[in-house]
């Protein structure tokens, strides 16, 4: 972060900014690729060392009123507040599960 404050620190507008970012972006060293896909397959092994199991469980807990408020487009602003609700109602029957699971 300080690196990045020092090489904007002099900007005087938007462009020269732009630019500044720019050069600084170009001169950062990065991780070679070999490097990278080791670090994330490291990372998931660890993970998945936490797991009791590798399989992701086969269960969905959208019901019918969920699905349905979600509607053809569930990224329709129309549709946020009924997909609220019905995650709500979910939320609440299944709260003794999960509840039950982690304790």
């Amino acid at each position: 972060m300080a690196r990045f404050a020092a090489a904007t620190a002099g900007a005087t507008t938007a462009l020269d900014l732009r630019r500044r970012i720019g050069a600084l972006a170009l001169a950062t060293q990065t991780v070679s690729e070999p490097a990278r896909r080791a670090a994330i397959a490291a990372r998931r092994a660890a993970i998945a060392a936490r797991l009791p199991v590798p399989q992701w469980p086969d269960q969905t807990y959208a019901d019918a009123a969920s699905v349905a408020a979600f509607g053809t487009n569930p990224l329709s602003p129309a549709t946020r507040s009924p997909a609220a609700r019905a995650g709500r109602e979910v939320s609440r029957a299944r709260a003794a599960d999960v509840a039950a699971f982690w304790l």
